[in-house]
């Protein structure tokens, strides 16, 4: 499991690559490595959660109390995998 960090989102081309040469299953925390060829991630959706944000500002700006609104969790995960399966050898 590899975590969505600066440091790792930005070598994340050369950790897909070891990864498919050392032959480890992994799972990345962003989209993009799956993108990139790794074999799959597992993240929020960070377009809709950018829309509920929105609409929580909206309802914010419009007046209603922040103790009648109610907070919650992401509805939407982005699950995400390569179309590549891997070899077997031998």
């Amino acid at each position: 499991m590899i975590r969505s960090d600066a440091i790792f989102t930005n070598q994340r081309k050369q950790l897909v690559a070891l990864a498919a040469q050392r032959r480890l299953p992994s799972m990345y925390g962003a989209g993009e490595y799956a993108e990139d060829g790794g074999l799959m991630a597992y993240s929020a959706n960070l377009l809709d959660l950018e829309r509920r944000a929105a609409t929580f500002v909206d309802k914010i700006l419009k007046g209603p109390s922040l103790a009648t609104s109610r907070s919650s969790s992401p509805r939407n995960s982005r699950r995400s995998s390569t179309s590549k399966r891997p070899r077997r050898s031998g």
